[in-house]
């Protein structure tokens, strides 16, 4: 063959053959370079080439093995530099692996903390009794020896207040309020609980806040089953008569 022409890309001298190039191969603790050829007479050798060396053929994926060829011209330092890549790219997984793991054991580690309602969020209300009803003086005093507390089945949560004072109508929560004889005070239920509340010796003006969520409809029956009122939640608290009511559904 020809000498190459000026331009033309040496390939003799670019090409080793692959069983006379350094390989590094990894051992278990550290980087070993195998020589198979002095790298000085490589370089005499590529001296000497003549033109009837061939470029080199592309390598099978046969001859691939578990190593990697090392460039003549490239410095040998940039080998060991990728070795520091390798090593440190495996601290940085194991670090955030690491750190994975801590953070996890944090949050399920810890004691569980009650959640703090948001300032935006549904809270309680503070309600304000109205004045005591009509009609309640000595002689209804006198009848309150015959009367009954008022009452609901199933139960809810119930408590007594003077009128003018006040009480806390939870999130979630429809409250009425009835004159209660025997004490001659206000009994305030809160119906919390989804459920058809049937009620007994609930008589006179009252009046009801209802300070649920959702959206939800609640509804008042009559001795019949029928609908007197059906409402949804919130306002300001509703006056009502609770002398036909028979029935509370709250939602």
């Amino acid at each position: 063959m020809a000498a190459h022409a000026a331009g033309e890309i040496d390939w003799a001298s670019r090409w080793t053959p692959p069983s006379e190039g350094k390989t590094l191969r990894r051992s278990s603790k550290r980087w070993h370079f195998t020589l198979a050829e002095s790298y000085v007479e490589a370089l005499r050798r590529r001296e000497t080439l003549n033109s009837d060396i061939e470029p080199p053929r592309p390598r099978a994926p046969s001859d691939i093995v578990d190593a990697v060829v090392v460039r003549h011209d490239l410095p040998l330092g940039f080998y060991r530099g990728l070795s520091n890549v390798r090593s440190q790219r495996s601290l940085l997984i194991f670090v955030s692996a690491l750190s994975c793991l801590l953070a996890a054991l944090f949050a399920t580690g810890g004691p569980a903390l009650a959640a703090v309602p948001s300032a935006d969020g549904p809270a309680a209300r503070m309600v304000t009794l109205p004045p005591a009803p009509e009609g309640v003086g000595p002689a209804a005093l006198v009848k309150a020896a015959a009367a009954a507390s008022p009452t609901t089945s199933p139960a809810v949560r119930t408590e007594h207040g003077p009128p003018g004072s006040t009480y806390a109508c939870d999130a979630g929560t429809l409250c009425t309020n009835v004159w209660d004889p025997t004490t001659s005070d206000w009994k305030t239920f809160f119906f919390y609980s989804c459920n058809r509340y049937y009620l007994s010796d609930w008589n006179g003006e009252g009046d009801y806040v209802n300070n649920q969520t959702g959206n939800v409809t609640s509804y008042f029956y009559g001795q019949s089953g029928n609908v007197l009122t059906s409402f949804r939640p919130g306002g300001e608290p509703v006056p009502y008569n609770w002398d036909p009511v028979w029935s509370i559904r709250n939602c």
